[in-house]
């Protein structure tokens, strides 16, 4: 993790880094052409095996309330809408582990818990099926999908029990957390797309026919029945030899930036090195989206999930240059402009406090714990 000195720089990357890292974890799934054959218009993906449909998916939004007052955004905006899908396949995924570590939710349990919702009780505070029955065709959703969403609500709640039961937060942390809320940061930052280095570097991103050769006979070797269909075998090596180079180039750039920035050289030097337009975010809070001023550019999503993102908006001063951050579409660079975070060791603490801060601790300690799990698992998304 973060050997950070700084326990500011500390403490919010424990507590914040470990919310966001299965939203990169999950991107790193590799795709077989198995997993892509069981994909199809009502599946948004494949999470070890287990189809994830886009039906669940719409409910899923439509019922949480971190995304149903925001529906118009999330179906305008793409970027916006495979965030939501990645929050709901980091749900499946936690499901699945909640079950593989032995939390069992019987049948009579998830019957108990219907019966108890207060919105499916009539006058007299008893259960109504006819409640029931308008709650489900309010939803367009049969009685057994019903079932099955409330047992899984409830598999969440149990693994959620298990590690709030085992987690504990100082007053300093409860004070950190605070601050967090408080602050305020604006960055300036410039982004290279995959595009425009293959635009820059065409030889030493080309793909010749001999590495696609050798490429097919390393897939086929490695499949224990394999497919006899050379054109899908040729386009597959293509893009894994493609996707291999970019990331050794990528590579290369970001540790000429890395150089730079533990130099404590201005964030000018790495604009140069890149050749790329600088753009500014407008203020925001730690632990919240960034937006970009720039209207076209809107939600800078692959740059705020990024903890080296976190750690050196926090500890990096203002001008001065950052790490680079190799994002699934390219290369960030950043650095403060504006940062106001206020920390008092002796402010007082209110319950709210203590309970925000027990909450994002609880998040980190799940993914903390579920990270193994999540980083041997195939998820294969659909879109």
């Amino acid at each position: 993790m973060v050997k950070s000195k700084n326990i500011f720089v500390k403490v919010f990357s424990y507590i914040l880094v470990g919310i966001l890292t299965v939203l990169l974890v999950i991107s790193l799934g590799g795709t077989s052409f198995m997993d892509k054959a069981a994909l199809d218009q009502t599946t948004i993906a494949v999470v070890n095996g287990e189809k994830v449909s886009i039906y669940d998916f719409n409910h899923f939004i439509n019922t949480d309330q971190r995304f149903y007052n925001r529906i118009d955004d999330i179906n305008s905006d793409e970027q916006m809408r495979n965030y939501v899908r990645s929050v709901y396949i980091q749900r499946v995924l936690t499901i699945q582990y909640a079950e593989k570590i032995g939390i069992v939710v019987v049948g009579d349990q998830v019957l108990n818990y219907i019966r108890s919702l207060s919105n499916l009780s009539d006058d007299d505070g008893k259960f109504s099926t006819e409640r029931l029955n308008q709650l489900l065709k309010y939803y367009n959703i049969s009685y057994t999908q019903f079932f099955k969403r409330t047992k899984d609500i409830l598999i969440l709640r149990e693994l959620d029990h298990l590690i709030v039961n085992g987690t504990g937060v100082s007053p300093d942390e409860i004070r950190m957390e605070k601050s967090a809320r408080g602050s305020k940061i604006t960055l300036r930052y410039a982004f290279l797309s995959n595009s425009e280095l293959k635009k820059r570097y065409p030889e030493r991103l080309a793909v010749s026919v001999s590495e696609i050769e050798a490429e097919v006979k390393n897939i086929q070797e490695s499949m224990s029945d394999p497919l006899d269909d050379s054109e899908s075998l040729q386009k597959q090596s293509r893009i894994s030899l493609e996707s291999r180079k970019l990331a050794e180039l990528k590579a290369e750039l970001l540790s000429q930036i890395n150089k730079l920035a533990l130099e404590n050289r201005p964030f000018s030097d790495g604009v140069a090195l890149l050749d790329v337009t600088v753009g500014e975010s407008q203020p925001f809070q730690i632990g919240n989206p960034v937006y970009s001023t720039d209207e076209k550019t809107g939600l800078l999503l692959d740059l705020y999930t990024n903890n080296v993102f976190y750690e050196d908006s926090l500890k990096v001063k203002e001008g001065l240059l950052a790490r680079g951050v190799d994002v699934s579409n390219g290369l960030y660079i950043f650095t403060p402009k504006e940062k106001i975070i206020s920390f008092d060791k002796d402010a007082e603490i209110t319950q709210y406090d203590s309970y925000q801060t027990h909450q994002a601790r609880s998040a980190f300690v799940e993914n903390a714990m579920l990270s193994p799990f999540f980083e041997k698992s195939r998820v294969v998304r659909n879109y």
